[in-house]
């Protein structure tokens, strides 16, 4: 059973999480690849297709994705 945020709402308990940010297998789906190819691409690994490539290098930064610190 889950303890209530002070909120007591679903939504709350995910914003604290930081429920606003997308993930890479999100990218990863909306590029129509797989999460391996999206890390692929952020590694610089040159096995990726150039259309690749640029369509998931674009809903990255669409969605304001930046590498964690």
């Amino acid at each position: 059973m889950r303890a209530e945020s002070p909120e007591g709402t679903e939504t709350a308990r995910a914003e604290e999480r930081g429920a606003g940010r997308i993930t890479l297998a999100q990218v990863g789906a909306q590029a129509g690849v797989s999460l391996s190819t999206v890390s692929k691409v952020l590694n610089g690994r040159p096995d990726v297709a150039a259309p690749t490539r640029r369509k998931v290098e674009e809903l990255l930064e669409e969605h304001g994705y930046r590498r964690p610190a």
